[in-house]
């Protein structure tokens, strides 16, 4: 799953908060941006016990290195910049995706048991 399309459909799994990556609380999930891609990718309880072991970066967590490891501190930092002001209403969470789809690779790679598919120059249609 692309991070920008993970982005969109996170942010239903879950509450918003600018505060955590991730959390679990109150019977419910909470997080940011990044976090909410996790839970729609299937990670989010493998980030969860990660982090707390790495410390306080997701890029530091074997997962996320996995998942993506196009992701860089700069486009992190832009991410979270722009999450803030989805949470402050001032733009919608669509808007953070269309900056992730700048930045994220075209290629897909599918992991299937040892095996890794690469597909590029995917098309879809409207």
């Amino acid at each position: 799953m692309q991070l920008s399309s993970a982005i969109v459909l996170g942010d239903t799994l879950k509450r918003s908060t600018s505060t955590n990556w991730l959390q679990k609380r109150w019977g419910g999930w909470w997080g940011c941006a990044i976090g909410g891609a996790l839970l729609a990718m299937g990670l989010g309880e493998q980030f969860l016990a990660e982090i707390t072991h790495t410390g306080m970066s997701p890029l530091d967590c074997p997962s996320v290195e996995k998942a993506l490891p196009w992701l860089t501190q700069p486009i992190l930092d832009e991410i979270t910049r722009l999450y803030h002001e989805v949470i402050q209403g001032r733009i919608t969470i669509e808007t953070v995706a269309a900056y992730v789809q700048t930045v994220e690779p075209q290629t897909i790679s599918v992991e299937i048991g040892e095996y890794q598919f690469g597909f590029s120059g995917i098309k879809t249609y409207a």
